[in-house]
């Protein structure tokens, strides 16, 4: 910690150090969108949780990143402002439908974001057990399929840089090792993903 707040002071007078313990994994770009993500498919697309992820550098949905940024601003002002609505991406999508301010762009780009996150939603039924392997497998495609954006893919964006390939090789050694731990409820994997990533540098 003494070694972060150093590194950050000399910053202000334009001397870049590098700290020799590392930096902690968790609080990375690439990291920050893979909790983001986790958080907000757990939560059934909470609002707070949704636009987090939404508004994330990282997130593109497959178009250009300043539509998607555009499209969240949308999607805040016509349907998220006011009391929550039931039903998940699927009750925002009706909601978009019925709603005569929004466009059609946003009706289709919630559909999109309900297709793709289908598989990784429907392992967080209550009282379901899954194994850490199918967690990560699901978690790590809708990822990758959220940070593409039109010119790049999403693999190429969220891996990029030294926190990419840190985070890559991290989550590859815990699928290697995955069948070591028995079948989870997996509402608890959110608070596991955070605690497996928060001893990593």
């Amino acid at each position: 910690t003494l070694a972060r707040m150093v590194s950050i002071q000399l910053q202000r007078f334009g001397v870049m150090v590098d700290d020799s313990a590392g930096k902690p994994l968790n609080t990375s770009p690439p990291a920050c969108f893979l909790r983001l993500v986790v958080e907000m498919v757990a939560s059934r697309a909470a609002p707070s949780a949704l636009l987090a992820v939404l508004r994330h550098p990282l997130a593109a949905a497959g178009i250009n990143p300043a539509q998607c940024r555009s499209l969240s601003r949308e999607l805040e002002i016509f349907l998220l402002r006011g009391i929550r609505r039931d039903g998940g991406l699927a009750g925002l999508r009706k909601a978009a439908i019925a709603e005569e301010k929004t466009s059609t762009a946003l009706v289709d780009f919630l559909t999109t974001l309900e297709e793709k996150s289908a598989e990784f939603s429907s392992l967080f039924a209550p009282h379901f057990n899954a194994t850490l392997q199918q967690l990560l497998t699901a978690h790590i495609a809708f990822a990758e399929w959220l940070a593409g954006s039109d010119t790049q893919g999403g693999a190429q964006r969220l891996w990029a840089g030294e926190a990419g390939n840190a985070l890559a090789e991290i989550i590859a050694g815990w699928n290697m090792q995955a069948d070591i731990l028995p079948p989870i409820d997996t509402l608890t994997y959110p608070a596991l993903f955070d605690t497996l990533l928060a001893t990593e540098t």
